[in-house]
């Protein structure tokens, strides 16, 4: 539908999760709680303009906050696929976040071709509880230690995990020459 003063869904649109359906403003404000529409929530324009405002704000301070995070962080579907990566995620592969969505996680993470050797996505995914492993990653050679947290909806299927990374290479080494140390 173009904009303008006659496009029946006023002067915003926010869409929900089933597609074609959304909250929305109108051109016709006496309908405003009338049967309408083909099942969308309409608003008087005002008052949707201020709802896309929190939501705005909401989602960059969410984006905000995720990206402020030093350590990597990354979302991933059930399926193992990226959803989202944080900027610090990106910046050490040398990569814009972007590219990563939809990239199995293995290859994204840690430059493997399969699965990690003990990956805990099922764990997580099967106890519905956080799971851990460390995983040497190909594609800068570090060591990371890697949790994964199960992300539940209100029926208590897990539908995304996130992973929080922790580059723990400095602190490998550091134990091993310290046995090494001890040894002598």
């Amino acid at each position: 539908v173009p904009p303008g003063k006659a496009n029946p869904l006023g002067t915003r649109w926010l869409g929900l999760s089933v597609k074609g359906y959304g909250i929305h403003g109108t051109n016709a404000p006496a309908s405003i709680g009338r049967n309408a529409s083909h099942g969308c929530i309409r608003m008087r324009n005002r008052d949707v303009e201020q709802l896309f405002e929190m939501v705005e704000r909401a989602k960059r301070d969410w984006e905000h906050s995720f990206d402020a995070i030093t350590d990597t962080l990354a979302i991933i579907t059930p399926a193992r696929r990226i959803r989202r990566v944080n900027k610090t995620f990106a910046q050490e592969r040398g990569l814009t976040p972007g590219i990563l969505v939809s990239q199995p996680c293995y290859a994204a993470l840690y430059g493997l071709a399969e699965p990690c050797r003990g990956c805990p996505l099922e764990q997580a995914i099967a106890l519905k509880t956080p799971a851990e492993v460390e995983v040497h990653s190909e594609t800068n050679d570090r060591l990371y230690r890697s949790s994964l947290f199960p992300i539940q909806n209100e029926a208590g299927e897990v539908i995304d995990v996130v992973e929080f990374a922790k580059d723990v290479t400095l602190s490998r080494e550091l134990q091993q020459k310290l046995l090494q140390t001890e040894r002598l």
